[in-house]
């Protein structure tokens, strides 16, 4: 999802580097461990991320967007979310407080989001404005740099998931990847 085109070094982002995966016989490196060879810096895809120094792996991230991205006007407990992902009540309100730190940043379309995101982020005036509708047409409103979601997750399995329900999850995920590290 971060590196659609394969692994790139985060501080050599400009120029094309060849970066190699850290592993071998003896698995002495943690999974997921890239180095670049120019800089000769190792990294991972959390790297600048919101998820930089979490300690929860990321499926768990997957589980814990795809319950917070509902549609359902009323959310569940976070006690009821804390079962549902499996880890701890704390665990659960440090991901919710960086969904709300990430989507309140947000200045994009918000249609792609479940209901809970959607009310963290910042909403603009109903003004209609000659210019901005004129840059609406055009394709060139700020508010048209969105997170749209491009069916990645499409093979996630899940009990009772629907496909708006993977698309808000994917998008959500997005965002969280857009977002620096705190």
């Amino acid at each position: 999802m971060r590196w659609p085109d394969g692994p790139r070094c985060p501080r050599c982002v400009p120029r094309v580097t060849e970066v190699f995966r850290i592993g071998g016989e003896k698995q002495s490196h943690r999974e997921g461990l890239f180095q670049c060879k120019p800089c000769r810096r190792q990294f991972s895809v959390t790297v600048g991320t919101a998820f930089e120094g979490l300690r929860v792996p990321l499926s768990t991230w997957v589980r814990a967007a795809h319950a917070f991205s509902y549609e359902i006007k009323m959310p569940k407990p976070l006690i009821d979310l804390q079962s549902e992902i499996g880890v701890s009540y704390r665990t659960i309100l440090r991901m919710r407080d960086l969904i709300k730190r990430a989507a309140s940043k947000y200045k994009g379309h918000q249609r792609e989001f479940g209901a809970w995101p959607r009310t963290f982020m910042r909403h603009r005036s109903a003004t209609t404005d000659l210019r901005r509708q004129k840059l609406l047409a055009e394709g060139k409103h700020p508010s048209q740099r969105t997170i749209s979601s491009t069916g990645l997750l499409s093979g996630f399995k899940q009990r009772q998931t629907t496909p708006g329900a993977l698309r808000r999850t994917e998008c959500l995920l997005r965002l969280l990847l857009l977002t620096p590290k705190p």
